[in-house]
């Protein structure tokens, strides 16, 4: 994969990359996006919701943003299922739960697992399984994961 340097202007720990269409805002609310922004589909969709319609949207809105320190953004957000999920360990180790950048890191394996990455889904549940502690409609949503099949 081509190897890519973004210059990017800082907003707090998530980076946007300027030089992008006029009038478009750098997502700096990710938590408090929209029910509906692609950020936050893995925490409020069922996996039988989703079909490969809902990459273009996803994809979009991951490779308008990188995770500083994050070496392996690029490929997780393009759609490298493994880079996805070492993205998504190494952050759920390492952020609570509820922090804007799980729900990138989650989102780069939603994708992963629209695409029938085998893996992708079992770490989406277990996500969820440690979110509905601040979000107990994802513990049934975690349970779905489990039997996920694209």
């Amino acid at each position: 994969m081509l190897s890519i340097k973004l210059k990017t202007a800082s907003i707090g720990r998530i980076h946007w990359q300027p030089g992008g269409p006029k009038g478009r805002l750098p997502i700096t609310a990710l938590p408090h996006a929209a029910a509906n922004s692609p950020v936050r589909w893995w925490r409020t969709r069922g996996p039988l919701s989703f079909s490969r319609k809902d990459l273009a949207p996803l994809r979009r809105c991951l490779i308008r943003t990188t995770i500083i320190a994050e070496p392996e953004w690029i490929e997780a957000a393009t759609g490298d299922a493994v880079s996805a999920i070492a993205v998504g360990i190494r952050l759920l180790n390492s952020h609570v739960i509820g922090a804007a950048e799980i729900d990138l890191a989650l989102s780069s394996v939603l994708a992963c697992a629209i695409e029938g990455d085998a893996t992708s889904p079992i770490l989406i549940s277990s996500a969820l399984r440690r979110r509905s502690k601040i979000d107990p409609a994802c513990r049934r949503l975690s349970e779905l994961w489990l039997d996920a099949r694209f």
